[in-house]
């Protein structure tokens, strides 16, 4: 899976900061905590938090694989 800057600078040779999967999932993420804790309030935080995590990373890895077609 090519995963690009998500935000390149033309001016850097490197590839530093935020990736495009990393981008993605970081937008997915705040509307999956809200979901994930109205609906599992009896679990704990850490619980919530993995499973946002995860589920974040799954929608990023969609996105990526979107953007191939």
């Amino acid at each position: 899976m090519n995963n690009p800057p998500a935000f390149p600078n033309p001016h850097l040779r490197d590839d530093s900061g935020i990736t495009m999967r990393d981008y993605f999932a970081a937008k997915a993420m705040p509307v999956l905590a809200i979901q994930f804790y109205s609906l599992n309030q009896q679990l704990s935080e850490g619980t919530v938090a993995e499973l946002v995590s995860k589920v974040a990373y799954e929608f990023a890895d969609a996105m990526m694989k979107a953007r191939e077609v």
